[in-house]
């Protein structure tokens, strides 16, 4: 009877933080790993940061320019200065609304880090954009850029999300 109870105690705690939670900052819609969002750092912060660092944990607080639009398996971010930086959802664990998700505000905790992205690479992202053929034809070139690991998403006052598809489904990464 203990192991029953303790089972649902747990099984509430999981689906309580699961669900959308009210803060001082309005509703926000939480992915992934539950965390409190304190100690949180501007992306500013995070890039200077990154001048001498490979790889920094942190909690940052973003503007969501886009998200995958196959499976929410990333989502970029505004930076301050070039151009935007990409969140991974680490390990493809969970997945982000797929749209509605641009303009609004996130808190993301993971690790920066420096990646070379390939070629092929950038444009299967592209793909995953929704670009054109056109715009995908004119990556010739590979990059390397400061990229996000995230374990967990707060997004406020979160899109809906539309299309249904499962976490990695159609999607390389």
């Amino acid at each position: 009877m203990k192991k029953l109870a303790f089972l649902f105690i747990a099984i509430s705690l999981f689906t309580f933080t699961a669900v959308a939670q009210k803060s001082k900052k309005g509703k926000v819609n939480s992915y992934g790993e539950a965390f409190v969002a304190e100690h949180v750092i501007s992306l500013s912060e995070l890039q200077e940061k990154m001048k001498t660092e490979t790889r920094f944990a942190c909690v940052f607080e973003g503007s969501i320019v886009q998200t995958c639009q196959k499976a929410g398996c990333w989502m970029e971010v505004a930076m301050p200065v070039g151009d935007g930086m990409t969140v991974f959802m680490k390990d493809h664990a969970f997945a982000v609304p797929l749209e509605k998700c641009e303009g609004k505000k996130t808190y993301v905790k993971g690790e920066a880090y420096y990646k070379e992205l390939t070629v092929a690479y950038l444009q299967h992202l592209a793909e995953d954009a929704g670009k054109s053929k056109e715009e995908i034809a004119k990556i010739t070139e590979p990059q390397k850029q400061l990229v996000f690991s995230a374990s967990g998403v707060q997004i406020v006052e979160g899109g809906k999300g539309g299309k249904k598809t499962k976490k990695g489904e159609n999607c390389a990464h």
